[in-house]
């Protein structure tokens, strides 16, 4: 399939390397069926809800993108396939860790981040064994 015959919402999602990693790997594991965007992985592959595991824990591992279950249910073929992936990829890095979370903090939160001294940390470990202790008695006493 050229990529010049798409519509250019398909070419868009080729446009993205997770889902054209999703392609290539669809294209190598179903090798000797026609596969094309249309195609349904349940009937034309004849992924069934256990094909379905592995499929989901294959491209997990390749591209790290993990399908829900709400996802995959949402899935009638490849292109869906594709989307899913293309939309969980997205999200998976809109949320990937800040190098340098501190700066989103106020100054009253940062506040809470710095280390006491330590005396402040000695009395600290002082009431929490003292709660630990009194923890146990009230336990044992019940």
């Amino acid at each position: 399939m050229a990529l010049e015959e798409l519509i250019e919402q398909d070419r868009a999602l080729f446009d993205d390397p997770v889902a054209r990693s999703v392609w290539e790997w669809l294209t190598t594991r179903y090798a000797p069926r026609r596969l094309t965007l249309n195609t349904s992985p349940q009937l034309d592959l004849g992924i069934d809800s256990i094909e379905w595991l592995n499929v989901t824990l294959e491209i997990g591992e390749r591209t790290g993108v993990d399908l829900s279950e709400e996802a995959i249910s949402r899935i009638d073929t490849v292109r869906d396939l594709l989307r899913e992936v293309s939309e969980a990829s997205a999200a998976r890095s809109a949320s990937t860790p800040v190098e340098q979370p501190e700066e989103f903090l106020s100054s009253q939160q940062k506040h809470w981040l710095r280390l006491h001294g330590p005396f402040l940390s000695a009395v600290a470990r002082g009431l929490y064994a003292l709660n630990r202790l009194l923890m146990r008695v009230f336990f044992v006493c019940e």
